[in-house]
């Protein structure tokens, strides 16, 4: 095995013993990510900044610098409970399913250092509706970590489904926005 596929073994072996918080769901997608999943960085463009990003489910992360590759571990905590390091850090109503989320990523950077650590959302930082669409798709993401079907998620409110390439919100952002912009800050 060469060097690079030993490391990445390894962290990945060491990511499947770091917590308590693991999926209750029979779907598919309990194993996909609960484990960790390997993802490829790519560089892109926001708003004038470039910088290094991947994606789950068609929501863009933003990675840390210098991060070709990293092994994603994605953990949930229980219904009803926020998860201590949850990756949408602004203000949340209660009980909504993007507050269990969070995603602890780990690889080397292009300098040779380690990397490991929690990410949180940087993305929108400035625009309620921008906010309002990045926890529908992360509730949407909890969804389907569940096990639920497009189908399903489409029935819910505040979230992000697809029909074929485009993208629908089953709630306005914009009214909810409205409604717990105000509310929005870090926690």
């Amino acid at each position: 095995m060469k060097q690079s596929g030993r490391k990445r073994h390894a962290i990945l072996e060491e990511m499947t013993t770091l917590s308590d918080y693991r999926f209750d769901s029979q779907g598919w997608t309990q194993g996909l990510l609960s484990d960790g999943h390997w993802y490829r960085c790519a560089d892109h463009t926001h708003r004038v900044q470039r910088n290094r990003f991947f994606a789950i489910r068609r929501l863009s992360i933003k990675s840390a610098e210098g991060l070709r590759n990293l092994i994603v571990r994605v953990e949930l905590a229980p219904d009803g409970e926020a998860h201590p390091h949850r990756f949408i850090r602004k203000w949340l109503p209660p009980l909504e399913s993007a507050s269990r989320l969070a995603i602890r990523g780990k690889g080397i950077k292009s300098d040779g250092s380690d990397f490991d650590d929690w990410l949180c959302d940087t993305i929108n930082e400035t625009s309620s509706k921008g906010t309002a669409e990045r926890i529908f798709k992360a509730n949407s993401i909890v969804d389907w970590l569940e096990g639920d079907t497009e189908e399903q998620i489409s029935l819910k409110p505040r979230r992000m489904t697809y029909e074929g390439r485009k993208v629908r919100y089953t709630t306005s952002a914009m009214e909810f926005a409205e409604k717990f912009g105000g509310h929005w800050k870090d926690v």
